[in-house]
C-alpha cells in the first residue's frame, strides 16, 4: 500500500507541474511516464519510460515504433502498444488536418502531401485524396491494398464517401515502409482498380504517388500511366 502511494504521490507532482507549466516543463522521460500513467494504472511507470526513451532515443520514434520492437522491452505488453499507435495516429492526423482545403495543384506539391503524411509511418497504408474542381482536398480516406483488392464491399464504401464529398479528382498515396519508392503490382492494380471505377462518375485519378523511405516516386511524372490506356 505505501509503494503503491509514493508511486501516486509522483503522479500527481508530475501532473501538476505539467497543468502548471505545460509539457515544456518536462523532460521527454517525463512526458513518456504522463503517457503510460493512462495505460498502466500502478506499475512503475519511471523504469519504463527511461528503458523506452534510452531505446528509441526520442517519443516521435517511441510511438512510431514498430510492435515487435516495442514489446521488446520489459513491462511493454499490448495495450501499450496500441495506445502509442492510437495517439502516433491521432498526432498525424491533426497535424494533416491544417492541409484540409489546401490546394494541391502540382505534381510536386502533391508529392510532398504525401511525404509528409507518410513520414515516419512504419505501416503499409494507403492515402485517397479527394479535390475538387477548384483542386482543394476535400476528404481524406486511408486503407491496405489488400483491403481494396480482397474485398469489394470495401471499394463500395470508398465510392460512398466520394460521392458524398462531391470531388472531382483524386489521387492515391502508397506508402512502401521497408521497401523502395518503385511502384509493384498491386500498385498498379489499385491504380487501375481506381480509375476504372471512378471515371464513370466524372471522378479523374490525376497520380498514384508511391513513399518509402524519404523518397517518391510519381506515376504520372514518370510517364507510368500508360497501362491504363
Amino acid at each position: 500500500m505505501k509503494k503503491c502511494s509514493l508511486h501516486q504521490g509522483h503522479r500527481e507532482r508530475i501532473r501538476t507541474r505539467f497543468l502548471s507549466y505545460g509539457i515544456e516543463s518536462l523532460f521527454n522521460h517525463e512526458i513518456v511516464e504522463m503517457i503510460l500513467f493512462y495505460v498502466m494504472q500502478v506499475k512503475n511507470t519511471n523504469d519504463i519510460s527511461h528503458r523506452l526513451i534510452n531505446k528509441f532515443k526520442s517519443i516521435d520514434n517511441i510511438l512510431s515504433a514498430p510492435r515487435e520492437e516495442l514489446m521488446k522491452i520489459e513491462g511493454v505488453g499490448e495495450s501499450t502498444v496500441m495506445f502509442f499507435k492510437l495517439l502516433y495516429d491521432i498526432c498525424n492526423d491533426y497535424n494533416n488536418f491544417s492541409s484540409i482545403f489546401s490546394f494541391i495543384d502540382t505534381i510536386e506539391s502533391l508529392c510532398e502531401y504525401f511525404q509528409n503524411y507518410f513520414s515516419g509511418n512504419s505501416s503499409n497504408i494507403c492515402l485517397l485524396l479527394a479535390m475538387n474542381q477548384r483542386l482543394e482536398v476535400v476528404k481524406k480516406i486511408s486503407f491496405t491494398k489488400e483491403s481494396v483488392i480482397n474485398f469489394s464491399s470495401e471499394l463500395r464504401k470508398i465510392a460512398r464517401v466520394l460521392l458524398e464529398s462531391d470531388c472531382t479528382k483524386i489521387a492515391v498515396g502508397i506508402n512502401h515502409a521497408n521497401s523502395i519508392p518503385f511502384p509493384n503490382s498491386k500498385d498498379f492494380m489499385i491504380t487501375k482498380m481506381f480509375s476504372e471505377k471512378f471515371s464513370p462518375f466524372g471522378i479523374e485519378l490525376v497520380d498514384t504517388v508511391i513513399f518509402a523511405g524519404s523518397k517518391v516516386y510519381s506515376l504520372r511524372k514518370n510517364s507510368a500511366f500508360g497501362f491504363l490506356k
